[in-house]
């Protein structure tokens, strides 16, 4: 057909072609975005995994220099007496705000010259406690992340903030800044006092659980405890089965689940244990509901299906919420005669 021109008219999109068109077009965003999220999902998994590969050659690396690995926390204020004392209080240390002759810190401020982060490490005063040093104690670093759950801690996420508890002897003005995703394996026993009570949960020790040894020989020690001085000669189970490190879970709740969270401060923010549920000769006091459970002493991550744990020897491995709760009691042991070959 033509016009009055005499040039012939060119046809045009009907609508049902056009509502073609665009359905074909949603079905394939439909059916690419899922494999663009798994893609990015894989990502930040390959990164949360070398994420604690870095830790775990920082944690080698410091064992190489000072013949041990760092103490879980160094703290001193207690829940009576000393030495051998059944509750340390490293969340009320690092919070108290006089801070002179206190520290409560963590395990994951020592290795910071071994992990490059020499310039954080060398602003800190060892003449305080982790208030004394707020400024410093607020800096991100990178490798304490995992980029599955976030990049930072966001104030208002009530979740990632240090401290939620009333009271004036923790820490109670939450840190915008300073968070981390990973922790410490302490062992196999009840690891902390639940509720806070003015503490930030207390880590029992000798006297607080039977479950606790004063050395590693025989006992639920892991690498990392109060004022430990693990070295790699004490871990009889073999380097290759016994956690090193892992993520670790960020719980809302009430006072006995609430998650604390600071890479500065010692205790249960950057420590779990493997007390999981069973007999009291086997598995602990049974507190510890495995990996993602929602106990706060537990590890976890945000990642579908289980967590990614460092071994003493320095390799990661993602290890199933499945596992047998008897195999996982037993790996966060350093010495506790475990069946050669179970893990």
């Amino acid at each position: 057909m033509k016009n009055n021109t005499g040039h012939r008219q060119k046809a045009g999109f009907t609508l049902i072609e056009l509502l073609v068109v665009i359905a074909i077009i949603a079905i394939l965003i439909a059916l690419l975005l899922p494999a663009v999220q798994s893609a990015r999902e894989a990502a930040r998994r390959s990164t949360c995994k070398n994420n604690l590969k870095q830790l775990g050659l920082g944690l080698h690396n410091y064992h190489e220099t000072h013949g041990a690995f760092p103490p879980g926390s160094i703290v001193t204020l207690t829940n009576g007496g000393s030495g051998n004392t059944v509750r340390w209080r490293e969340w009320m240390e690092a919070g108290n705000t006089s801070g002179v002759g206190t520290h409560g810190t963590s395990w994951m401020l020592q290795i910071l010259p071994f992990v490059d982060q020499a310039n954080t490490y060398n602003k800190w005063n060892f003449n305080t406690n982790v208030m004394g040093n707020r400024a410093v104690a607020e800096v991100d670093i990178p490798i304490f992340y995992c980029p599955s759950r976030r990049s930072k801690v966001r104030k208002v996420d009530a979740k990632l903030q240090l401290d939620e508890s009333p009271g004036s002897t923790t820490i109670n003005n939450a840190f915008e800044k300073g968070g981390t995703d990973y922790g410490g394996c302490k062992g196999a026993g009840n690891g902390f006092g639940d509720g806070f009570s003015g503490t930030g949960h207390e880590s029992l020790g000798v006297g607080a659980s039977g479950e606790w040894m004063g050395t590693l020989s025989g006992g639920h020690l892991g690498i990392f405890y109060p004022n430990g001085d693990t070295q790699m000669r004490d871990i009889k189970d073999g380097t290759t089965n016994t956690l090193m490190t892992g993520e670790m879970q960020r719980l809302r709740g009430n006072d006995a689940s609430l998650s604390l969270d600071s890479w500065s401060a010692g205790g249960v923010a950057n420590i779990f244990d493997t007390d999981t549920a069973g007999s009291s000769s086997e598995n602990g006091s049974g507190n510890n509901q495995g990996i993602n459970g929602g106990q706060y002493e537990a590890p976890g991550s945000d990642h579908e299906g289980g967590a990614h744990f460092g071994l003493a020897d320095g390799s990661v491995r993602f290890i199933s919420e499945n596992i047998d709760n008897r195999t996982f009691n037993r790996i966060g042991t350093a010495d506790g005669d475990k069946i050669p070959g179970e893990f």
